[in-house]
Protein backbone atom coordinates (compact mmCIF):
# COMPACT_ATOMS: atom_id res chain seq x y z
CA UNK A 1 0.00 0.00 0.00
CA UNK A 2 1.32 3.43 -0.94
CA UNK A 3 1.88 6.06 1.69
CA UNK A 4 -0.90 8.62 1.19
CA UNK A 5 0.32 11.02 3.87
CA UNK A 6 2.07 14.28 3.04
CA UNK A 7 4.86 13.16 5.36
CA UNK A 8 7.59 10.83 4.26
CA UNK A 9 7.94 7.54 6.18
CA UNK A 10 11.24 8.76 7.64
CA UNK A 11 9.73 12.02 8.92
CA UNK A 12 7.19 10.09 10.99
CA UNK A 13 10.04 8.47 12.88
CA UNK A 14 11.62 11.78 13.89
CA UNK A 15 10.45 13.92 16.78
CA UNK A 16 11.20 17.55 17.34
CA UNK A 17 12.06 18.71 20.85
CA UNK A 18 12.45 22.30 21.99
CA UNK A 19 14.42 23.27 25.08
CA UNK A 20 14.90 26.51 26.94
CA UNK A 21 18.21 27.61 28.41
CA UNK A 22 19.34 30.82 30.00
CA UNK A 23 21.18 33.06 27.50
CA UNK A 24 24.62 32.66 29.12
CA UNK A 25 24.89 28.84 29.08
CA UNK A 26 23.21 28.73 25.65
CA UNK A 27 25.73 31.15 24.17
CA UNK A 28 28.61 29.25 25.77
CA UNK A 29 27.32 25.95 24.38
CA UNK A 30 26.86 27.37 20.88
CA UNK A 31 30.41 28.74 20.92
CA UNK A 32 31.77 25.45 22.27
CA UNK A 33 30.25 23.26 19.55
CA UNK A 34 30.72 25.80 16.76
CA UNK A 35 34.49 25.67 17.32
CA UNK A 36 34.28 22.01 16.28
CA UNK A 37 32.27 22.86 13.18
CA UNK A 38 28.98 21.67 14.66
CA UNK A 39 25.61 23.31 15.08
CA UNK A 40 23.58 22.94 18.26
CA UNK A 41 21.15 20.44 16.72
CA UNK A 42 23.91 18.06 15.64
CA UNK A 43 25.67 18.35 18.99
CA UNK A 44 22.50 17.68 20.99
CA UNK A 45 21.64 14.74 18.77
CA UNK A 46 25.07 13.22 19.43
CA UNK A 47 24.65 13.86 23.16
CA UNK A 48 21.28 12.10 23.29
CA UNK A 49 22.59 9.07 21.41
CA UNK A 50 25.70 8.89 23.60
CA UNK A 51 23.57 9.03 26.74
CA UNK A 52 21.37 6.24 25.40
CA UNK A 53 24.42 4.08 24.71
CA UNK A 54 25.64 4.68 28.26
CA UNK A 55 22.23 3.83 29.67
CA UNK A 56 22.09 0.56 27.78
CA UNK A 57 25.44 -0.52 29.22
CA UNK A 58 24.81 0.78 32.73
CA UNK A 59 26.10 -1.49 35.47
CA UNK A 60 23.32 -2.11 37.97
CA UNK A 61 24.74 -5.06 39.89
CA UNK A 62 23.16 -5.38 43.30
CA UNK A 63 20.24 -3.05 42.55
CA UNK A 64 17.00 -4.18 44.16
CA UNK A 65 13.64 -2.69 45.06
CA UNK A 66 11.78 -4.63 47.74
CA UNK A 67 8.02 -3.96 47.92
CA UNK A 68 6.20 -4.78 51.16
CA UNK A 69 2.44 -4.16 51.23
CA UNK A 70 0.37 -4.48 54.41
CA UNK A 71 -3.43 -4.48 54.00
CA UNK A 72 -5.44 -2.21 56.25
CA UNK A 73 -6.60 -4.02 59.39
CA UNK A 74 -10.30 -4.87 59.22
CA UNK A 75 -10.88 -3.06 62.50
CA UNK A 76 -9.72 0.27 61.03
CA UNK A 77 -12.72 2.06 59.55
CA UNK A 78 -11.65 5.67 60.06
CA UNK A 79 -10.42 5.91 56.45
CA UNK A 80 -12.70 3.74 54.28
CA UNK A 81 -10.69 4.39 51.10
CA UNK A 82 -7.40 3.25 52.69
CA UNK A 83 -6.30 0.00 51.06
CA UNK A 84 -3.09 -0.49 53.02
CA UNK A 85 0.43 0.72 53.74
CA UNK A 86 3.63 0.21 51.79
CA UNK A 87 7.30 0.09 52.70
CA UNK A 88 9.71 0.18 49.77
CA UNK A 89 13.34 -0.70 50.51
CA UNK A 90 15.97 0.18 47.91
CA UNK A 91 19.38 -1.43 47.59
CA UNK A 92 21.43 0.82 45.29
CA UNK A 93 23.57 -0.56 42.45
CA UNK A 94 27.30 -0.83 43.06
CA UNK A 95 27.94 2.37 41.11
CA UNK A 96 25.77 4.51 43.39
CA UNK A 97 26.77 5.50 46.91
CA UNK A 98 24.32 5.39 49.78
CA UNK A 99 24.79 9.14 50.26
CA UNK A 100 23.80 9.89 46.67
CA UNK A 101 20.82 7.54 46.86
CA UNK A 102 19.41 9.64 49.69
CA UNK A 103 19.90 12.84 47.70
CA UNK A 104 17.60 11.76 44.87
CA UNK A 105 14.09 13.17 44.54
CA UNK A 106 11.69 10.51 43.26
CA UNK A 107 8.17 11.06 41.93
CA UNK A 108 5.13 9.04 43.00
CA UNK A 109 3.10 7.78 40.01
CA UNK A 110 -0.42 8.98 39.30
CA UNK A 111 -3.34 6.91 38.05
CA UNK A 112 -5.79 9.33 36.48
CA UNK A 113 -8.00 8.33 33.58
CA UNK A 114 -8.81 10.47 30.56
CA UNK A 115 -12.17 11.39 32.11
CA UNK A 116 -10.34 12.84 35.11
CA UNK A 117 -11.33 10.08 37.54
CA UNK A 118 -8.61 8.83 39.88
CA UNK A 119 -9.41 5.18 40.68
CA UNK A 120 -6.58 4.82 43.19
CA UNK A 121 -3.64 6.73 44.56
CA UNK A 122 -0.38 6.23 46.42
CA UNK A 123 0.50 8.98 48.90
CA UNK A 124 3.91 9.44 50.46
CA UNK A 125 4.30 9.58 54.21
CA UNK A 126 4.34 13.25 55.14
CA UNK A 127 7.88 13.25 56.54
CA UNK A 128 9.27 11.84 53.28
CA UNK A 129 7.75 14.38 50.93
CA UNK A 130 10.07 16.87 49.28
CA UNK A 131 8.21 20.17 49.30
CA UNK A 132 10.66 23.02 49.55
CA UNK A 133 12.09 25.57 47.13
CA UNK A 134 12.40 24.31 43.56
CA UNK A 135 12.63 20.65 44.56
CA UNK A 136 8.88 20.11 44.84
CA UNK A 137 7.05 18.15 42.14
CA UNK A 138 3.28 18.61 42.23
CA UNK A 139 0.48 17.02 40.30
CA UNK A 140 -0.71 18.87 37.22
CA UNK A 141 -4.12 17.22 37.57
CA UNK A 142 -4.87 17.01 41.30
CA UNK A 143 -4.53 20.26 43.20
CA UNK A 144 -2.45 20.18 46.42
CA UNK A 145 -1.04 16.71 45.65
CA UNK A 146 2.76 16.62 46.24
CA UNK A 147 4.37 13.81 44.28
CA UNK A 148 8.05 14.30 45.14
CA UNK A 149 9.59 12.14 47.84
CA UNK A 150 12.95 10.99 49.15
CA UNK A 151 14.26 7.85 50.79
CA UNK A 152 15.10 7.76 54.47
CA UNK A 153 17.41 4.94 55.55
CA UNK A 154 16.95 3.41 52.08
CA UNK A 155 13.18 3.26 52.54
CA UNK A 156 9.99 4.97 51.43
CA UNK A 157 6.76 4.68 53.37
CA UNK A 158 3.43 5.38 51.72
CA UNK A 159 -0.27 4.51 51.71
CA UNK A 160 -2.52 3.31 48.90
CA UNK A 161 -6.08 4.63 48.64
CA UNK A 162 -8.78 2.92 46.58
CA UNK A 163 -11.47 5.07 44.93
CA UNK A 164 -12.29 2.53 42.21
CA UNK A 165 -15.41 1.07 43.85
CA UNK A 166 -14.77 -2.53 42.97
CA UNK A 167 -11.35 -3.03 41.39
CA UNK A 168 -9.40 -5.95 42.80
CA UNK A 169 -7.03 -4.90 45.63
CA UNK A 170 -4.37 -7.26 44.27
CA UNK A 171 -4.61 -5.65 40.82
CA UNK A 172 -4.30 -2.18 42.35
CA UNK A 173 -1.29 -3.21 44.40
CA UNK A 174 0.37 -4.78 41.36
CA UNK A 175 -0.18 -1.74 39.15
CA UNK A 176 0.98 0.73 41.79
CA UNK A 177 3.98 -1.40 42.71
CA UNK A 178 5.13 -1.75 39.10
CA UNK A 179 4.87 2.02 38.55
CA UNK A 180 6.77 2.86 41.74
CA UNK A 181 9.56 0.42 40.95
CA UNK A 182 9.84 1.78 37.41
CA UNK A 183 10.18 5.36 38.65
CA UNK A 184 12.83 4.45 41.21
CA UNK A 185 14.87 2.47 38.68
CA UNK A 186 14.61 5.18 36.00
CA UNK A 187 15.45 8.00 38.43
CA UNK A 188 18.59 6.18 39.54
CA UNK A 189 19.54 5.48 35.92
CA UNK A 190 19.06 9.15 34.98
CA UNK A 191 21.26 10.23 37.89
CA UNK A 192 23.99 7.75 36.97
CA UNK A 193 23.98 8.96 33.34
CA UNK A 194 23.98 12.64 34.42
CA UNK A 195 20.47 13.29 33.10
CA UNK A 196 18.71 14.15 36.35
CA UNK A 197 18.30 17.94 36.70
CA UNK A 198 19.54 19.77 39.78
CA UNK A 199 15.93 20.27 40.90
CA UNK A 200 15.70 16.51 41.41
CA UNK A 201 18.89 16.19 43.46
CA UNK A 202 19.20 17.41 47.03
CA UNK A 203 22.51 18.65 48.36
CA UNK A 204 24.13 16.83 51.26
CA UNK A 205 23.37 19.89 53.38
CA UNK A 206 19.68 19.80 52.43
CA UNK A 207 19.46 16.12 53.37
CA UNK A 208 21.07 16.81 56.75
CA UNK A 209 18.74 19.76 57.34
CA UNK A 210 15.63 17.70 56.52
CA UNK A 211 16.80 14.86 58.74
CA UNK A 212 17.45 17.22 61.62
CA UNK A 213 13.73 17.97 61.87
CA UNK A 214 12.72 14.31 62.20
CA UNK A 215 12.14 12.37 65.39
CA UNK A 216 14.85 9.72 66.00
CA UNK A 217 12.59 6.73 65.26
CA UNK A 218 11.96 8.02 61.73
CA UNK A 219 15.68 7.83 60.91
CA UNK A 220 16.14 4.17 61.83
CA UNK A 221 14.94 0.90 60.39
Amino acid sequence: MKNQSNESPDSKLKRGVSIRLDPEPMAAYEEYVAAAGLNVTAALRASVLATLRTYRTLEVDGFRVAWNFTPKPAAVDQFPELLGSVVVKVTPPTGLTMEDLHRLVFVAPEFIREDGHEPFRIDSAHHQRVAQNDREVTSSKVRRNVLSFRLIDNAWRASIFDYSAGQSPSEIEQQVGDAVKANIAATIACFMTHQLPDTRVLTAEEVADLNSTLLPHLLTR
